[in-house]
């Protein structure tokens, strides 16, 4: 079966969302889900080498998508379901954002790379902060969610909402 008819099946059987989690690589399986997609969501963490990352990985995608069209004989302009091979760049999410510094944000280091990120690119404004709770879950084998502080809940929750609010119905 391929992934975009599993994908289908998904969808038929009541889920609205699938989350696909792909190394940052250009192999086999991430080609694949960028075809299958409807969407790509880069999560970055707010580090300088990031902006280099995202860069070539937005590179990248466009390549790909022009090769892609190159080989299959198609054309942006034609007939055929072009919009298959493009899935929309939904933006960036920052993860494992360091907080301190004096404030209830991220530190200064971090937001400058978020705000040098949020120049060049569309991100989310919600975003995941670095926490030794999401290893606990692992460690107990329980999903994240369970046993989270309150703030790390929340913000899970605003990122979701962002999310279903940027693709729609």
């Amino acid at each position: 079966m391929r992934l975009a008819d599993g994908l289908r099946l998904l969808r038929r059987e009541g889920f609205d969302y699938v989350l696909i989690d792909c190394r940052p690589d250009f192999e086999i399986l991430t080609r694949s889900a960028i075809v299958a997609s409807e969407g790509v969501l880069v999560p970055a963490q707010p580090e300088r080498l990031a902006t280099f990352g995202i860069r070539h990985l937005t590179e990248r995608l466009t390549d790909f998508k022009k090769n892609n069209f190159e080989i299959l004989g198609w054309s942006p302009s034609g007939e055929n379901r072009v919009e298959d091979l493009a899935p929309a760049f939904l933006g960036v999410v920052f993860t494992r954002v360091r907080h301190g510094g004096g404030g209830p944000g991220p530190t200064p280091s971090s937001q400058r790379v978020i705000d040098e990120v949020r120049r060049l690119f569309p991100t989310f404004t919600a975003m995941m902060r670095e926490s030794l709770d999401f290893q606990t879950g692992v460690d107990r084998l329980l999903p994240a969610v369970f046993g989270l502080r309150p703030d790390i809940a929340t913000e899970i929750r605003a990122l979701v909402d962002e999310f279903e609010s940027r693709i729609g119905p």
